[in-house]
């Protein structure tokens, strides 16, 4: 169950149900390390996990302007941010 290959078939809110709620597991990596395989990016100030919607507009040094998808813990649906 705990393997690579298990965590590719798994649906996403699942992936993040794994992440949130079985932390200091591998069971919980593997959980990252799909999500991260499916370009989502965990924001380590946010504490939340955020994905690319589009190709951004503008990008510098020290912002990009992209409408992102964010999963957050206390709502079960992905939203625009």
């Amino acid at each position: 169950m705990h393997t690579p290959e298990f965590f590719l078939k798994l649906s996403v809110e699942t992936l993040f149900y794994i992440f949130y709620y079985m932390e200091g597991t591998r069971a919980q990596y593997l959980a990252a390390v799909t999500l991260k395989k499916q370009s989502w990016r965990f924001h380590t100030k946010y504490m939340m996990w955020f994905q690319r919607h589009e190709e951004p507009k503008q990008i510098n040094e020290e912002f990009e302007q992209v409408l992102f998808l964010d999963f957050r813990i206390s709502v079960s649906d992905r939203l625009f941010f």
